[in-house]
């Protein structure tokens, strides 16, 4: 199955923008194989403003997110990209500005496991009904994924509840 998007002028820019950033990059099947998340790639993603899309100050919305996640998907691109467009969604604007520049990362996980959060600054567990911010209760224990990516597991205390997990 495959579903045909159009995008206006402005969307197919962006995806021209984060295009040129995945070339100038040069991702591709060895990128991370000296850091699970090259810092110069996902700060480049906030300049261009990708990282805040879907939030008041970023602006867009899930067409320009499915934009800029079709451009980066066609790239292989890496990082924790649904959790932080979840994040846009459940978290305060002050949270918000260090992720979507890049400067802060942000793991989004489900019963105790998250992908990204040895690298994450931010935690967010999902239930069925609820979101929370979440502090491990003991130190994190490393997961290995599939694609090599950085994943803990700890047992979470929600520190600030987010509100529905529906939001997200």
């Amino acid at each position: 199955m495959r579903l045909e998007l159009s995008y206006d002028a402005e969307q197919s820019a962006l995806q021209d923008s984060i295009a040129t950033l995945c070339e100038r990059q040069g991702l591709g099947p060895q990128f991370c194989d000296d850091e699970a998340l090259p810092r110069e790639f996902w700060t480049g993603l906030g300049e261009i403003g990708v990282l805040g899309l879907g939030t008041e100050a970023g602006g867009g919305d899930v067409v320009e997110i499915a934009a800029a996640m079709e451009t980066l998907g066609s790239f292989g691109a890496p990082g924790p990209l649904v959790a932080t467009f979840c994040a846009g969604a459940l978290l305060d604007d002050d949270q918000l500005l260090g992720i979507a520049t890049g400067d802060t990362l942000v793991s989004v996980g489900a019963r105790g496991v998250y992908p990204w959060a040895p690298l994450a600054a931010i935690l967010i567990e999902l239930n069925d009904l609820h979101a929370c911010l979440v502090e491990p209760l003991e130190a994190m224990v490393p997961v290995e994924s599939t694609a090599g990516e950085p994943w803990g597991e700890f047992t979470p205390r929600c520190i600030k509840a987010l509100g529905a997990s529906s939001v997200a």
